[in-house]
């Protein structure tokens, strides 16, 4: 799920990207060593199946998945002139009563860096704790929204 997160949160904090760090962190042939399943790893090298590739992974597919949601957000958006029916759909699918203010971590973990911004996997918030099932209903009910603007 945190790989289909990130850009809702990217979309729900106003910015149009994020760095997903060391997708293909990995050198030698060794590799399949450091790649342990589950890992953060989205990518993996198919030299050991003879191929000069990489291949993705299915977190891959699935932030790709989110990386559209972030496209229907901003489409129904620009199609409506606000983020208000985005914000209505995200409030109530995802639990975000405070709006976008939900999407930031304020003062949490502040030991962290210092900032009172955090980006930390661990977030309380009402967005962190929905089940697949919202997800997949939030992104149906934008699609919908997007079609009737």
């Amino acid at each position: 799920m945190q790989n289909l997160q990130w850009p809702w949160m990217a979309w729900g904090r106003g910015v149009d990207g994020f760095t997903y760090w060391n997708a293909l962190g990995w050198g030698g042939p060794q590799w399949y060593k450091r790649c342990s399943p589950g890992g953060a790893h989205i990518m993996y090298p198919a030299s050991a199946l003879g191929m000069d590739t990489a291949l993705p992974s299915l977190r891959m597919k699935v932030m790709r998945r989110g990386m559209q949601d972030h496209a229907y957000l901003t489409m129904l958006g620009e199609r409506t002139g606000s983020r208000d029916a985005a914000d209505a759909i995200v409030k109530e699918h995802l639990g975000c009563e405070n709006g976008r203010e939900d999407w930031w971590q304020r003062d949490e973990y502040p030991g962290i860096s210092g900032s009172s911004t955090r980006a930390h996997a661990f977030s309380p918030r009402p967005w962190k704790e929905a089940p697949r099932a919202s997800w997949v209903a939030a992104r149906a009910a934008v699609a919908e929204a997007v079609e009737k603007a």
